[in-house]
């Protein structure tokens, strides 16, 4: 191979390099989760994780409003072979990100995922899309993978669908992983951020919360 081919082998080399890493997650700012330490985190996960709603790749504070994030996100990571995980995405901004007196809101917990394989996982609290309250401003949303000992049973979890907010509020990622034995710090963690739109009150209608619909109680 002369030399003019070799420069050009390395260049088509070069722009693969660069679509594979399109849309990742930027490693170098996975620092900017040290706001969720120690609150959420004991310390900060050991990658960037991929997350990504459709087209729209999140990438450590992205917004992302309610209407995008209608269906749980793709998710991608440096899985080992034989391993399990669980996924997580929490909201530590409960009611607001000032005044966040009632622990984490979770809205998707899924166990024993092989690989990076979500949709076969267990889904011990089904997907809850975000839905920030009008007035209440930026909520923030933490995505996180943690690895597993072993398979798991979650014995003791509600197990909630993804209409209901009970058993939902007061959550502990922490306290979770130390029951089921989850390794701490994550493995992989991003973070994306959500403010009210019209979507918010659609879904009100649908949602329950102790047997009422969400669009029927008091603030």
């Amino acid at each position: 191979m002369g030399v003019g081919a070799a420069c050009v082998a390395l260049a088509a080399l070069a722009a693969l390099a660069a679509l594979g890493r399109a849309g990742r997650a930027d490693a170098g700012a996975l620092g900017d989760l040290a706001v969720f330490v120690p609150e959420v985190l004991p310390a900060l996960p050991g990658a960037a994780l991929d997350v990504s709603f459709g087209d729209l790749a999140v990438d450590f504070g992205t917004d992302v409003s309610p209407t995008d994030a209608q269906r749980a996100p793709a998710l991608a990571w440096d899985a080992q072979d034989a391993a399990l995980y669980t996924v997580a995405i929490t909201n530590p901004d409960i009611p607001t990100i000032e005044q966040h007196i009632y622990g984490e809101l979770v809205h998707w917990l899924v166990g024993n995922v092989a690989g990076n394989d979500v949709s076969a996982g267990d889904p011990v609290w089904e997907y809850l899309s975000p839905g920030p309250p009008k007035e209440t401003g930026t909520h923030r949303y933490v995505v996180l993978v943690l690895k597993q000992p072993g398979r798991l049973t979650f014995d003791g979890e509600p197990r909630n669908n993804a209409t209901t907010l009970d058993d939902r509020f007061h959550f502990s990622l922490q306290k979770f992983a130390e029951k089921h034995g989850l390794e701490l710090p994550p493995v992989a963690g991003n973070f994306f951020q959500s403010t009210w739109d019209p979507t918010v009150d659609k879904l009100a209608q649908v949602r329950t919360f102790k047997g009422q619909v969400v669009a029927t109680l008091k603030p």
